[in-house]
């Protein structure tokens, strides 16, 4: 079987080459984007969720490429790949529970329909009783001057908080402070022992409660450190979970203000927090399995003898959700544009690459689990195969709309940093523009494998296709929002599609002509004066 597949591969790899050439100036294809999508997105492969033997073709597939383009192995010992430890884990429908206490009557909640809860990957069953305290979004951002915190005593208790952040900050950094893993930081740094989610207007209409709850037992990943504990970002914190909307409202029963004033109060700005007249007695159980899923690490070394020991890090996200829900009697999510587009478009330039080296050295990484939590992005960033301070940027791939021919190219992230005008030197070689980014409310910086390089002080971009298309001003957008709505994280993300792969190739091109314009460039990349995120992340995150 280990032949069958060997060969299925380099043939696969063959092909994918064969009407491209060597010439000297490199040449992009339709033919040969097409050909990596419909290997990567095939039934197959399950949908390549990370931990499966799905992903490890995929794995193998992308090996097999960076080898036969001539690039130098990146990985642990001389490989093409570095392995990831995972802990796996699926809720234990039977050992989870949620009960309000109030004097002399208690509630038993009904778990999927109006809570869900996840342990701690580092016990399999968590148990907890105590006091809950609102406390407004959870949020303690000294820079902008507040603390949800201030005033009240959470420690040992249960701290309850309503999603996003605070009316009129900037997206970018009011995603920073509203993340679940930084909300669970501050708890934990005020001692609390436990966090409850509650539903505000504007999650409702972005997560209606019917979609959480979808995929209940879908299993989670966390990475491994090197004392074989499970890597999270608040170790105190052993339960997480949210209320559905109906549930939520019972917290604030007998409460100085009642739910409905709290969401009100969310939509206008900041509400404070009070003691909850309630104890929750949570309990949380998982069942565990250990992994290993592997990133995939290709190198072109570079020319210049100083300059070809810093780091151009090009990453693209290889997992996606394997087999689900069905959906009109689909269950492989393929995620043919997420994510085997953009891997398409990493090999592709990382074939034109190869055949014109840039001075600095460029790392191609497909990394695996991104869609559990950017785990994968993660591991590399804290666990490189170079040392961290040579990495002097990052350019991720995630999830190219390829239904349009677009005429610009949206960089997520460039205006943190000097790659926006790297962007805009390699974007006018091809005659395109450099797009806003046109969901500045979604905060698409923080949420794709970039921002793990972020969090370690590398100045980063991620690039999607743009919203104007030849059809007109626009038009792209119209196509973005089109996916975003009916494909995306759906099984008919597939090849059977309308997929554009002359506009593939004209994307890698983009990706070729990016990377060089930073890799070719005298001076490393440097954040913004005065940059949020520059400004944070100078110190590497720990």
């Amino acid at each position: 079987m280990k032949r069958i597949l060997a060969a299925c591969l380099f043939l696969a790899a063959c092909a994918t080459s064969t009407d491209i050439g060597t010439e000297s100036t490199p040449a992009f294809s339709a033919n040969a984007f097409k050909a990596h999508v419909q290997f990567l997105a095939s039934d197959l492969l399950e949908g390549r969720e990370a931990g499966t033997a799905g992903y490890d073709i995929a794995a193998e597939y992308v090996a097999t490429q960076f080898e036969l383009m001539g690039l130098v192995p990146g990985g642990a010992d001389g490989s093409w790949f570095q392995p990831v430890p995972l802990r796996a884990s699926w809720r234990n429908t039977n050992q989870i529970s949620l009960t309000l206490i109030r004097p002399g009557e208690s509630t038993e909640l009904v778990f999927q329909h109006d809570f869900l809860l996840r342990s701690s990957p580092i016990d399999e069953v968590n148990e907890f009783e105590g006091e809950a305290v609102f406390v407004g979004f959870g949020i303690d951002a000294p820079n902008r001057g507040h603390n949800d915190y201030e005033g009240l005593d959470v420690r040992d208790k249960i701290v309850v908080s309503i999603s996003g952040f605070p009316k009129g900050w900037p997206s970018e950094e009011g995603a920073y402070y509203s993340s679940g893993a930084n909300k669970a930081k501050t708890a934990q740094k005020y001692g609390a022992k436990a966090g409850i989610t509650v539903y505000t207007d504007l999650l409702e209409m972005r997560a209606p409660w019917v979609r959480m709850t979808q995929n209940p037992n879908r299993m989670s990943l966390s990475w491994i450190d090197k004392n074989g504990v499970p890597h999270t970002s608040a170790p105190s914190i052993r339960i997480g979970g949210i209320l559905s909307p109906d549930a939520s409202g019972l917290l604030f029963d007998g409460a100085p203000r009642s739910y409905e004033t709290i969401r009100q109060e969310a939509n206008e700005g900041a509400p404070s927090g009070f003691a909850l007249p309630v104890r929750l007695s949570l309990k949380a159980g998982n069942r565990y399995e250990d992994k290993v899923s592997a990133n995939v690490v290709g190198m072109v070394r570079g020319t210049d003898p100083v300059l070809r020991n810093e780091y151009v890090v090009i990453t693209g996200h290889l997992d996606h959700l394997g087999i689900g829900t069905p959906v009109d009697g689909d269950a492989i999510y393929n995620g043919a544009l997420d994510n085997a587009a953009g891997i398409a478009a990493m090999l592709e330039a990382a074939r034109a690459l190869q055949s014109d080296p840039p001075r600095r050295s460029v790392i191609f990484l497909a990394v695996t689990a991104e869609e559990k939590g950017l785990l994968g992005a993660d591991y590399y960033a804290r666990n490189p195969t170079v040392p961290i301070e040579s990495i002097v940027a990052n350019v991720n791939l995630d999830m190219p709309v390829l239904t349009y021919d677009f005429t610009n190219v949206i960089g997520f992230g460039a205006t943190h940093s000097s790659l926006e005008q790297s962007m805009r030197t390699a974007l006018a070689k091809m005659g395109l523009g450099l797009a806003p980014d046109p969901f500045p409310q979604q905060a698409i910086f923080v949420r794709s494998d970039h921002y793990r390089f972020v969090q370690q002080g590398v100045p980063a971009i991620m690039l999607a296709t743009g919203t104007d298309s030849v059809d007109g001003k626009g038009k792209g957008l119209e196509q973005l929002n089109a996916f975003l709505r009916t494909h995306y994280h759906q099984p008919s993300d597939e090849l059977n599609r309308d997929i554009d792969f002359a506009a593939g190739a004209k994307f890698a091109e983009v990706n070729y002509y990016i990377l060089k314009a930073i890799a070719d460039a005298t001076e490393r990349p440097t954040w913004n004066e005065g940059d949020f995120f520059g400004d944070l992340f100078s110190s590497p995150s720990p």
